[in-house]
């Protein structure tokens, strides 16, 4: 496969703790989605932050990265379900990603074996490429389960 490039825009406006900011992908999927520091903070956020969208690329990077992985093991999923939690914390050189957690639920219409859908788990993380960017900051812990 060749490199891939995509692109996206930011804006910010005003200062930090009470400004805001809109992103839009040059697709069209966003366009002007708000975006605040202090969404980062808020126990319920009215608007996303680069966190929660770190989140989202990497449960959707890794649940493709699973799939090929499991139909190339002949085991077609009838469905997946990716969910990630990132965290922003401190480290000797600042504030970094320093873990994602992915929690994996797979369906499939045959039984598949615990062992071998863990070795699927690990083979995804390996060859997920936003797992690979997350490693280079700090964590990345995969847990799933086959669900009937």
């Amino acid at each position: 496969m060749s490199s891939i490039q995509r692109t996206a825009h930011a804006v910010w406006q005003g200062a930090l703790d009470t400004g805001h900011g809109q992103l839009s992908a040059e697709s069209g999927a966003f366009t002007d989605l708000v975006y605040t520091f202090a969404s980062r903070t808020a126990e319920k956020p009215e608007h996303t932050d680069p966190e929660e969208l770190l989140a989202a690329a990497h449960a959707g990077c890794f649940a493709m990265a699973l799939n090929s992985e499991l139909t190339q093991g002949k085991a077609v999923p009838a469905r997946i379900e990716v969910s990630a939690e990132v965290t922003l914390g401190p480290t000797p050189d600042g504030r970094r990603i320093t873990h994602s957690a992915l929690t994996v639920e797979a369906r499939f219409d045959q039984a598949v074996e615990a062992d071998w859908f863990q070795g699927k788990l690990d083979a995804a993380d390996r060859r997920c490429p936003f797992s690979a960017l997350v490693r280079a900051s700090g964590a990345v812990e995969v847990s799933g389960m086959v669900v009937r």
